[in-house]
């Protein structure tokens, strides 16, 4: 059994990747930035009947949370921890239906089996304790020492339970995916079409070609488009919003705060402060823990002002502050060189700068932060009794009305929000939002109206039909042009003289694979899959239309891997195939086995208790 169990391992953890972040023992009770500590709702979460605790949730919040913060050095926004919530509440899913399909089909864990994973494959939050790590890398002989040391017989007790339940649901997905086969044909197939090359020249007509100002819909054009193509615009439920913001724009004495802080930084600098140690304890940007160390760069990478101060300093130079759209700035020049790099398919030498920096940000400070919130939550109020418009004008604020928007799309003026997007289709007509906050703004939003799913009207899709219909149009030329080309070429006509004639471009590619970027058509499938189409050296190719033109294709050769090495390679194409045909069959079964569970998320109710809302 544990020799099965062993070889399952390693694909089953990674499908459990995707959801799975264990709690940390030695941290249960500690309560990073809990977002909801008790309530009257007994749960958080209840799932087929099953109450999972407020306790269980805060904890398996706290981990990711915690693990979000050590991942990056910009702050936690609320969005972020928003979107947090919501990944504590899919892995709390995740875990309470794998352990009732444990409990369903009677799964156990033995004693041998338990003692066998925790020895060969030990867990990844054991892994990260430091008393089983050496420089901060995981130390398998301490770990192995501790395991036989009568010593931590209380602290193994106490880790028994939870690794003995991780294993059972390992157990359950082990059971899930056991069908998945390979078949030794597969594996032939992959390591052909891994390693089989094809070179090619190519007739090309794209898009350049045809499109441009001159290109243009009449509104006749567009109607009788959409009359032919209803069914492309078929949009689910959509919604439409009043939006009334603030936005996060940092006041001039914010400004001046910032400059004011860095100058003090500057002046310790000009008077022996070690630049790299300043900008460790002082920079607010991720190049901090380097000292500031930018690399190399180019012309025109950074921000015009940084760009413009980068190109024209010395080698060991250090700038006075200057400002950015990103805040206040000190420059350390490092030098210049000249390398080697390719523009446009040609070689040329391109000089780069290599500088360290300090940064302060510049945000809008808390106390304009509090005005902006107080106005809102004043405006909210006014149009709660009086109406949005009233409400606006009242308060000197500006409503802004969105364009329709589907579930979990962007909102227009808002972004990307999945707590206002979950408002507004939780919310009927008239409704309005409490004051809500995004990385660039404060906003309240009212919902205007609610859409049904079903084809929309003309004037709803007329952006889009005119974009389709444009498309269509170039395609349709860049097809018909190469298919001249192609009839020219089947008189006898050369591919390099059917491409003058017809103006469009002949090129002779690099080789390539059925999974690698192509010179001049990308990753295109329906181009790369004709080129590999291809038999014999000299055969030419129909016209095939992909996502930026036509493309005629003549093999000039093609290269097939050597079947000595399939034995070498094998193991890990098999490897990747019963992988991948695991984490897809895994994938439906938990989906599936997801949509047939009744869950009850009560986080939203507690926060309208927290709202009164």
């Amino acid at each position: 059994m544990f020799e099965k169990m062993r070889k399952m391992i390693v694909p089953i953890i990674i499908t459990v990747l995707v959801f799975f972040v264990a709690m940390i023992i030695l941290e249960w009770g500690l309560d990073f930035t809990s977002r909801t500590n008790g309530s009257s709702t007994n749960a958080a979460v209840v799932v087929n009947g099953e109450e999972i605790s407020w306790q269980a949730y805060n904890q398996t919040y706290n981990n990711m949370y915690r693990q979000q913060s050590e991942q990056s050095d910009a702050e936690v926004t609320e969005a972020m921890e928003k979107q947090i919530q919501a990944s504590a509440v899919e892995q709390i899913v995740f875990e309470a239906i794998l352990e009732q399909e444990a409990r369903k089909h009677n799964i156990v864990v033995s004693d041998d089996e338990l003692y066998a994973f925790m020895r060969y494959s030990p867990p990844a939050d054991l892994q990260r304790i430091p008393e089983f790590q050496t420089s901060g890398q995981f130390d398998y002989q301490k770990y192995m020492a501790a395991m036989a040391n009568p010593q931590y017989q209380q602290f193994w007790a106490q880790a028994e339970p939870f690794v003995r339940a991780d294993l059972k649901k390992y157990k359950v997905q082990e059971m899930v995916v056991e069908g998945a086969q390979v078949t030794e044909a597969e594996v032939k197939d992959k390591f052909v079409s891994d390693l089989e090359m094809v070179k090619v020249s190519a007739l090309i007509v794209g898009y350049d070609r045809f499109s441009g100002p001159n290109m243009t819909n009449s509104d006749a054009e567009q109607r009788a488009w959409f009359e032919q193509n209803k069914e492309k615009y078929k949009l689910g439920e959509r919604g439409v919003c009043d939006v009334v913001l603030i936005e996060k724009k940092p006041t001039d004495a914010d400004w001046q705060s910032g400059q004011d802080k860095l100058k003090v930084v500057y002046d310790s600098i000009k008077t022996g402060a070690d630049f790299a140690e300043m900008a460790k304890r002082y920079s607010e940007d991720g190049s901090a823990q380097s000292g500031g160390d930018l690399g190399w760069f180019p012309v025109g990478q950074m921000v015009a002002e940084f760009n413009q101060r980068a190109f024209s300093m010395k080698e060991g130079e250090i700038s006075e502050p200057f400002r950015t759209q990103f805040g206040w700035h000190i420059i350390k020049h490092q030098g210049y060189r000249e390398q080697e790099t390719t523009v446009a398919g040609r070689k040329t030498m391109q000089k780069q700068a290599h500088c360290s920096h300090i940064l302060v940000r510049v945000t809008m400070g808390r106390e304009a932060l509090d005005l902006a919130f107080k106005k809102l939550d004043s405006y909210r109020e006014s149009a709660l009794k009086n109406g949005v418009a009233k409400a606006a004008a009242d308060a000197s604020l500006e409503v802004r009305r969105t364009e329709p928007f589907q579930k979990n799309r962007n909102i227009q003026w808002v972004g990307t929000d999945p707590r206002a997007n979950e408002w507004v289709f939780s919310n009927k007509p008239g409704s309005v939002s409490d004051v809500m906050e995004n990385n660039s703004s404060i906003f309240v939003i009212a919902v205007a109206e609610r859409r049904p799913a079903g084809v929309v009207e003309f004037t709803e899709a007329q952006k889009k039909v005119d974009q389709d219909l444009l498309v269509h149009k170039v395609s349709t030329l860049c097809h018909d042009t190469a298919q001249a080309a192609l009839n020219a070429i089947s008189g006898g006509m050369s591919l390099q003289d059917a491409a003058k004639r017809y103006n469009a471009k002949y090129e002779e590619l690099d080789e390539f694979g059925r999974t690698t970027y192509v010179q001049k058509v990308h990753n295109d499938p329906a181009a790369i899959g004709a080129a590999f189409a291809l038999a014999t050296p000299g055969q030419t190719s129909k016209v095939v239309d992909y996502d930026q033109g036509s493309v005629i294709y003549r093999l000039i050769s093609r290269t097939s891997p050597e079947l000595t090495e399939y034995n070498a390679k094998r193991d890990s194409l098999y490897n990747v195939i019963i992988t991948s045909k695991r984490q897809e069959l895994f994938g439906r079964w938990f989906e599936n086995m997801k949509k047939a569970s009744k869950i009850e998320n009560n986080l939203a109710k507690v926060e309208e208790q927290a709202t009164g809302s």
